[in-house]
C-alpha cells in the first residue's frame, strides 16, 4: 500500500456524491481504476 500526501479533487458533484471537503479518502487501485472511498 502505498499512501499520498494529497490528491486534489474539485467541483460541486464531489459533496453531492458524499465526500467531505478535506476529508480522508480510501483509494484503492482495480485493473484501469481508482476506486475513492471516504473514511
Amino acid at each position: 500500500m502505498t499512501l499520498l500526501q494529497w490528491m486534489k479533487l474539485s467541483g460541486r458533484w464531489i459533496e453531492t456524491v458524499g465526500f467531505e471537503p478535506r476529508s480522508r479518502v480510501r483509494i484503492t487501485v482495480e485493473h484501469k481504476r481508482l476506486i475513492t472511498t471516504p473514511l
